[in-house]
């Protein structure tokens, strides 16, 4: 193939990426009914480009795993063909968090359809309203004994839920440096190594990573809080202006997380061990009680929900909203939600973000189906169809000077929404989480300390 020709098959994929990938959005919408009939796998096949056509990293799923890479357990000695060749026909159960309707209908269409008429492989999701119902199950059967023909085959996840699992010995593996996707990653950065203080160590396999960021209407606030305490000061100027989702919803524990961070300084949380005395946290449950009578309705009650809150600051309740997908205040934008004028924005000293990855439990009924999924779904083609801002916005976990270069300038050409912060700004940006076992202290701690106490 030519390079001229190489360069226009390649937009031509790059093409039907963006056209699958607005199909998606215009459902997640209500431009098409959201129960609409999944295209046949066939279909999509027939018109993406062939095999031979595809340019270098398309056709992400080589028969070869990186060089070096042990082959996973049960699979010594085989290679990644073998792996493939023993997934076709199976079905992955894929418990997954469906609490965003792009994310749904994104893997409904784009996923469903790929993984069934590229791999042979079928995909059943199985939603969950949080993480932590996938994790019971887990380890209901690790409780029980059930050593195979588990029920979840995958899962999307991190934080605490991964260290329940690991502290359990119910996940499989290590397995993923032999996924060929891996090849784009680099697995020893802490941001893919670690998951809240706990080591990976080819458990998990990096899938996205998210960034808390703060929305303001730039018309009505020209120049945001750069700090916690500039935010709390607001909120005392201006009453009711502001509030954050209850915890244990993921962005509402996320924001508490920040303020204890903020008060107790970046090193405070780090040490697992220290988790079992809670009392370090008071001075950012005293910090949180004393500005909940500012807070929209007094602090007495909270949003059950980022999305609730998001339909306050639509409203004008408060003036501020918050998410840890830093795209969604330019897809609110382009839904007709939000006002033109709404911006995000981050502390100067930073917010929390982290990456997310899929596990496979210990006892997987199809193992080495998930593992052509999960491997799939980090892909350069995978990761460049959920990173498109009006689909999910996802930052991608690739390190692009690992790409082909035509793919790398295809990634960097991404466009980003009018309200959204670039790459290397928020990455500028970064601050770690807690170890995972902070969370559920910093949870209860809310519960107890701040929402009992400021009760009428």
């Amino acid at each position: 193939m030519t390079e001229e020709a190489y360069a226009e098959e390649f937009k031509s994929t790059v093409a039907l990426i963006v056209a699958l990938s607005a199909g998606v959005f215009l459902s997640a919408c209500g431009s098409a009914p959201a129960d609409r009939p999944l295209r046949p796998p066939g279909e999509l096949q027939q018109s993406a480009p062939s095999e031979e056509a595809r340019p270098p990293g398309f056709a992400e799923m080589s028969e070869r795993s990186p060089h070096g890479a042990p082959m996973p357990p049960g699979f010594e000695g085989r290679r990644w063909a073998d792996v493939l060749r023993d997934a076709e026909g199976r079905t992955v159960d894929w418990y997954l968090w469906s609490g965003d309707l792009r994310i749904n209908q994104w893997v409904k269409s784009y996923v469903f359809d790929l993984a069934g008429g590229r791999y042979g492989i079928n995909v059943n999701v199985v939603p969950v309203a949080d993480t932590a119902d996938a994790v019971a199950v887990v380890l209901g059967e690790r409780a029980a004994g059930r050593n195979e023909d588990g029920a979840v085959d995958l899962i999307w996840i991190n934080g605490e839920n991964f260290r329940a699992l690991r502290d359990a010995d119910a996940l499989y593996g290590p397995w993923t440096t032999a996924a060929p996707s891996t090849s784009y990653v680099d697995l020893e950065a802490p941001v893919n190594a670690i998951d809240f203080g706990v080591p990976v160590d080819g458990l998990e396999l990096p899938w996205g990573r998210s960034h808390l960021v703060m929305i303001h209407d730039s018309a009505k606030i020209a120049e945001p809080p750069e700090s916690v305490e500039e935010l709390f000061a607001y909120a005392r100027a201006n009453p009711g202006a502001l509030t954050y989702p209850a915890p244990p919803d993921f962005t509402g524990s996320a924001f508490v997380r920040l303020v204890c961070l903020d008060t107790l300084g970046p090193e405070a949380l780090t040490n697992a061990a220290d988790s079992s005395d809670p009392s370090v946290l008071e001075p950012c449950a005293k910090r949180l009680r004393e500005i909940a009578p500012f807070l929209w309705r007094e602090g007495h009650t909270y949003p059950a929900s980022v999305a609730q809150l998001d339909d306050l600051f639509a409203d004008s309740q408060v003036a501020f909203s918050m998410s840890f997908n830093p795209a969604s205040a330019s897809q609110q934008i382009e839904d007709g939600r939000f006002p033109d004028t709404a911006r995000t924005f981050v502390f100067d000293g930073g917010t929390l973000a982290n990456s997310h990855f899929l596990a496979i439990p210990y006892n997987a009924a199809d193992l080495s189906a998930a593992m052509v999924l999960a491997n799939f779904l980090l892909s350069p083609e995978a990761q460049y169809a959920k990173a498109q801002p009006s689909v999910w916005g996802d930052l991608t976990v690739l390190e692009l000077e690992r790409l082909e270069p035509i793919w790398a300038d295809t990634f960097a050409d991404l466009p980003i929404g009018p309200a959204t912060l670039s790459h290397d700004f928020l990455a500028s940006k970064r601050l770690d989480e807690p170890a995972a076992e902070w969370i559920d202290v910093i949870e209860t701690m809310w519960q107890t300390e701040v929402l009992a106490r400021g009760q009428p």
